[in-house]
C-alpha cells in the first residue's frame, strides 16, 4: 500500500499537489519514511531519504532539476541518486521528460508524463478582498498565488504596481526565503487554505505568475477553470500549459506585460476554461497513478 509524503510547507504548490492526490487516488498521508512512498521534489526527500532503500514514486515539481542541472554539483548528485533510486519519476510535461532523460541520464521508460488535474467543481469560501483591504475599493484586483521565495520573483512587479492609479497585486503565499518590503498597491497574504484561494481568484481580474521556473503551475490551471484570465512569464514550464492568445497570455518583461493587461480577456478565457476540463481531467490523472502504484 502506498502513502502519500508530505513535508513540504502549508500551503506551498508542492503541498497542495499532494493534498489533492491523497484525495484522488484514497490513500492516507505521511510525514515519516516507509517502505512504499508518492513523494515530490526530488532534491528535498533526497536530504531526507539519505541512503535508505525505499520503494517510492517521486514527483518532480521543476524547480528541483532546472536549478541543479550543473549549476549546484552537489544538489545535482543528490537529484541524479533520487532518480536511480526510484521505482518511477513522474513529470507533468515533455519538456520535463526531456530534460531528465538529457541532463541526468535516466530510462525514459522510468519516466511517466502525467499533467496535474483540477476538479469539475471548485469551492471556494467567504473571503472579501476589498474587507480584507478597505483601500483598494475601486481598483482593479491582480492576484499572484505561491510561497515567496527568489525563485518566484515576487518583486519583480513592485515598481509596475506601486505607479498605477487604477490596479493592485496582492501576493498570497508564506514567506518562505528572503525579505520583502511591500510597496504602495502592493500586498500580501500570509497563506489561504484552497477554499479562500479561489474566492480571490474570482474577485480578480488576473493571475500574475513571474517565475523563472515552473513545472506545472496549479495555480495557473485552477485561475483557468475559475474564469480568471492568466498572464505568465515566459518559461518552459507555463509554455507546456498556455498557448500565447489562445488560454492565457506569456509575456517576456514588464513592457509587454503591460500591454497585454490592456487586451480583452472574455475569448481567453472561455477557451482556457475548456482547456482544463479536456486535457487536466480528474479522471485521466488518477487513472495514471494507479497504473504505477497497483
Amino acid at each position: 500500500m502506498y502513502f502519500i509524503f508530505n513535508k513540504s510547507p502549508k500551503y506551498s504548490g508542492n503541498s497542495r499537489t499532494l493534498e489533492r492526490l491523497a484525495e484522488l487516488l484514497k490513500i492516507e498521508k505521511t510525514e515519516y519514511l516507509l517502505n512504499e512512498l508518492i513523494a515530490i521534489n526530488a532534491y528535498n526527500f533526497g536530504k531526507i531519504k539519505n541512503d535508505k532503500k525505499l520503494n517510492f514514486i517521486i514527483i518532480v515539481g521543476g524547480t528541483d532539476i532546472n536549478f541543479t542541472i550543473k549549476k549546484n554539483p552537489e544538489k545535482y548528485e543528490s537529484v541524479k541518486k533520487v532518480f536511480i533510486d526510484a521505482k518511477y519519476v513522474v513529470v507533468f510535461s515533455k519538456y520535463m521528460c526531456k530534460i531528465i532523460e538529457k541532463y541526468y541520464k535516466i530510462s525514459p521508460d522510468k519516466i511517466k508524463i502525467i499533467p496535474q488535474s483540477v476538479p469539475k467543481k471548485l469551492r471556494s469560501s467567504k473571503y472579501d478582498l476589498r474587507e480584507v483591504f478597505p483601500q483598494i475599493e475601486g481598483k482593479k484586483i491582480y492576484i499572484s498565488v505561491g510561497n515567496l521565495r527568489p525563485v518566484k520573483r515576487p518583486k519583480y512587479l513592485f515598481n509596475f504596481f506601486k505607479k498605477s492609479t487604477d490596479s493592485c497585486l496582492i501576493h498570497i503565499g508564506k514567506i518562505l526565503e528572503g525579505q520583502y518590503k511591500f510597496p504602495k498597491n502592493v500586498y500580501h497574504i500570509n497563506g489561504l487554505s484552497k477554499k479562500k484561494v479561489y474566492s480571490c481568484m474570482k474577485q480578480a481580474v488576473g493571475l500574475i505568475n513571474t517565475s523563472i521556473s515552473e513545472g506545472m503551475s496549479l495555480s495557473i490551471l485552477e485561475a483557468m477553470k475559475l474564469k480568471c484570465p492568466v498572464y505568465a512569464f515566459n518559461n518552459s514550464g507555463n509554455l507546456s500549459i498556455i498557448k500565447h492568445g489562445f488560454n492565457g497570455f506569456i509575456f517576456y518583461d514588464i513592457r509587454s506585460l503591460k500591454f497585454l493587461l490592456t487586451l480583452p480577456t472574455k475569448k481567453i478565457i472561455n477557451t482556457a476554461y475548456d482547456y482544463v476540463y479536456i486535457k487536466h481531467s480528474c479522471r485521466m490523472e488518477r487513472h495514471e497513478y494507479l497504473e504505477l502504484i497497483d
